[in-house]
């Protein structure tokens, strides 16, 4: 009982005994921006799916075949 007593308050006192926290700093001033003048782009919408384009399953292909189709025109300078 006087274990649990001594170690209950040990944290009071040494909360009590601890310096006053300093106070936050003003970030009032972060969140204004630096000019108002700065140049911006509008924002438009764009579809995510605009770009799409619909491709049918295919049978596994021969993987050096695929590479050659897809980087012709690449390294051969």
């Amino acid at each position: 009982m006087k274990t649990t007593l001594i170690v209950g308050c040990i944290p009071i006192i040494l909360v009590a005994c601890s310096p006053t926290p300093t106070p936050l700093p003003d970030v009032t001033a972060l969140s204004q921006p630096a000019s108002l003048d700065a140049p911006n782009r509008p924002v438009q919408y764009r579809p995510v799916v605009q770009d799409y384009e619909h491709r049918d399953a295919t049978d596994p292909q021969d993987w050096r075949k695929s590479n050659e189709q897809q980087n012709s025109g690449w390294g051969t300078q």
